[in-house]
């Protein structure tokens, strides 16, 4: 006799393809139409699940969250500050050929809905602050007294690097940004 499937979770389901679509196509080019097909749901069913597109993209700036979360617990394994973010630097050398195919998943969220300085542009940057937060977090406790201006000077550096990446098609530029990513940190 066959063991049945457990039954699929449609909301995780639509949640995952609306990431994969803003991701590779924008959140304004993308419909509820679009995450319906993607996620293989009925168009009628997602407003059981998600009322509106706002709806869905609070549901992903929650899992985004959780992903940083996540992420950070295992960082926080490393016992020196540096090498936490090492690891952290580790997790964008490993995203590379992503982001230069489609930008940075949470500064281009981020962009995107900022642009009408709406509430969901407010909660995107929620998720990028708590980057900035813990990388300030490794700073302060390499003793720096000014952990907030290295911290955003690392994320600029990163996003920058992304963002050149995806306009030229070129990872390495993320590779060489890193580089000297890891020659400051290093000389600290």
């Amino acid at each position: 006799m066959a063991q049945s499937q457990p039954p699929q979770d449609k909301r995780t389901d639509l949640t995952n393809a609306a990431q994969a679509l803003f991701y590779e196509q924008g959140f304004g080019a993308t419909s509820l139409a679009n995450v319906a097909e993607r996620a293989g749901v009925p168009l009628g069913n997602v407003y059981y699940y998600f009322k509106t597109k706002d709806s869905l993209v609070d549901a992903i700036l929650v899992d985004r969250r959780a992903q940083f979360d996540a992420m950070a617990q295992q960082w926080e394994l490393h016992e020196d500050p540096k090498d936490r973010l090492g690891a952290f630097l580790d997790m964008n050398e490993a995203s590379r050929e992503m982001v230069t195919k489609n930008g940075c998943p949470v500064g281009g969220l981020c962009m995107e809905l900022n642009k009408d300085r709406s509430a969901l542009g407010t909660k995107a940057a929620d998720v990028l602050r708590r980057y900035m937060d813990w990388v300030t977090a490794q700073f302060q406790a390499m003793g720096r007294a000014d952990a907030d201006d290295l911290s955003a000077r690392l994320l600029a550096s990163i996003q920058g690097a992304m963002l050149m990446a995806n306009t030229f098609h070129d990872p390495d530029i993320i590779s060489r940004e890193l580089v000297r990513v890891r020659e400051w940190l290093d000389a600290m």
